[in-house]
């Protein structure tokens, strides 16, 4: 008995120092997002009719991909609210840790209604871009936002936070820094009789719309071939929302009697660019034709993803639970 007694202290205190390390290993991650759903107003009743009663509403939370909505990160959902249907009341907190690139991320919030016996029912949704939050420890308010109804709206309550370990410069604006460096293997687009490529690079960012939010271009490089080298650096300055953008590079070959051909094209999401202090090296394969272009991104360090949080005490490897 004694024995049994001691193995089952022993485990208890493992789930103990397990759980503590884990919850040390969230705090200290600084990809965590924090979400909380604090309540809804107005919401239909989906359970109308003399036996449906009121309507039973949860919220569900997922994170996806950007540009794949059906890539799930991470899901959970809130507690079930049992007949109290068009005003309910949540005041739940969730804690999302270890995000490798959360600012390439989407969170949707979908309301439902619990039913028992045939599908829940939809209430309302919303997104947000994670890329358009900032790197503050605070919480980030969206209140009464939209999510049903034209005439008879319905209004969810909900606030997210980065804990300050990743995001914009909060009440700035932001700079990105671009060396486009040289592109290799491209296709000879003026054929073997006709001399070489005359090759130059459009630089731009995108918004999470598509709309041009900058644009510079390289020199052309006449007769370059298939291998160029261009090594010119750019400044977008005012970036509002840069972990929602996209850097765009398309690379050209000048014509002079004709449209200039297309030699191919990068598009690279910079929510998914590390907050450091010195320039981050790519070289990524072109879209559309073959070859390869090197490029330098630089945030000095001012947002992006991985910031050291203030106030939070390192976790050694040991400790930590990955």
């Amino acid at each position: 008995r004694h024995a049994a007694s001691n193995a089952a202290i022993a485990g208890a205190v493992v789930d103990m120092e397990t759980g503590f390390r884990a919850s040390i290993a969230a705090l200290g991650s600084a990809n965590t997002l924090k979400v909380k759903i604090k309540s809804a107003k107005n919401l239909r009743d989906a359970d109308w009719g003399p036996f449906g009663g009121d309507s039973d509403p949860y919220v569900r939370i997922r994170i996806v991909h950007d540009d794949d909505h059906n890539k799930e990160i991470a899901v959970a959902k809130t507690k079930v609210i049992n007949n109290n249907g068009r005003n309910p009341t949540w005041n739940q907190e969730f804690t999302f840790p270890n995000l490798e690139h959360p600012g390439a991320y989407t969170i949707k919030l979908n309301v439902l209604d619990k039913d028992f016996l045939t599908r829940d029912d939809p209430l309302g949704e919303t997104s947000v871009d994670l890329g358009t939050l900032t790197a503050e420890t605070g919480w980030q308010e969206f209140n009464d936002v939209w999510i049903d109804g034209y005439v008879f709206k319905s209004y969810l309550n909900f606030a997210l936070s980065t804990g300050g370990g990743w995001g914009s410069t909060p009440d700035e604006d932001d700079t990105l820094y671009v060396n486009v460096k040289h592109a290799n293997g491209l296709r000879n687009a003026d054929g073997w009789m006709s001399g070489k490529n005359d090759p130059y690079c459009i630089v731009s960012v995108l918004d999470a719309r598509g709309s041009t939010l900058g644009k510079f271009q390289t020199t052309v490089k006449d007769e370059a071939g298939t291998d160029v080298e261009w090594n010119e650096e750019f400044t977008f300055e005012n970036l509002k929302n840069p972990g929602a953008s996209r850097l765009k590079l398309d690379v050209y070959d000048k014509d002079h009697f004709s449209p200039d051909d297309n030699l191919g094209e990068v598009i690279f999401h910079l929510g998914t660019l590390k907050c450091h202090p010195e320039p981050q090296d790519f070289t990524l394969a072109l879209m559309r034709h073959p070859g390869k272009i090197s490029f330098s991104l630089d945030n000095k360090g001012q947002w992006g993803y991985g910031k050291r949080k203030i106030g939070v005490p390192p976790v050694c490897d040991i400790c930590a639970i990955q």
